[in-house]
């Protein structure tokens, strides 16, 4: 994995891109399937941290607010953080008022100090981020007793396998060279 600045760099090069571009395409969540596949994953993440009214969420990696929107279905008081001002702003646009969106970096905590929250979520952002950095400095907003939920790309998926072993697929996927993929055990062993 390369440094933080340089993955910070290309990371902020990519929201810029993303938000000038209809990003729900890029990633295929503006079909019938793909919204289909974000409802089941925004479903899993609100279950498995008991999300409702009352609750207070953090999400991290917002991007343009694809999750974000849908997670607010679930009346949780919603705090999304994204490293990208560019797709911040989209997904302010999209959530409005209904969830407040903090341009702020999960590997150190900037824009998230001295907050404590009951959940944290997030949809295909841990394979961006350095995980020690990420978990240190946002477990420690987590509440005791608070939970997480995270959906992850499988490396045992053949798209997902082709989009980090092939360089055209990889390209016009938007894959950056530091993202990884997953799979739940090498998830967990990566995380003790």
């Amino acid at each position: 994995m390369s440094g933080p600045a340089e993955r910070y760099a290309a990371e902020l090069r990519q929201g810029s891109e993303l938000a000038a571009q209809n990003a729900d395409a890029v990633w295929g969540w503006d079909g019938p399937a793909g919204r289909l596949r974000a409802d089941r994953r925004a479903s899993f993440l609100a279950d498995s941290c008991g999300l409702a009214p009352g609750v207070r969420c953090l999400e991290l990696g917002a991007g343009t607010g694809v999750f974000t929107e849908r997670l607010l279905r679930s009346g949780c008081e919603l705090t999304a953080v994204e490293l990208s001002p560019d797709t911040a702003e989209r997904c302010r646009e999209r959530v409005g008022e209904r969830a407040e969106v903090v341009v702020g970096n999960v590997e150190t905590g900037e824009g998230l100090e001295g907050r404590t929250f009951d959940a944290i979520v997030g949809v295909s952002v841990l394979h961006h981020v350095d995980l020690d950095a990420t978990f240190d400095s946002t477990f420690a907003l987590l509440r005791a007793g608070g939970r997480f939920a995270f959906s992850e790309p499988n490396i045992l998926n053949p798209q997902i396998w082709a989009e980090r072993n092939v360089p055209w697929v990889a390209r016009r996927r938007h894959v950056l060279p530091h993202e990884r993929a997953f799979t739940a055990a090498n998830l967990f062993a990566l995380t003790k």
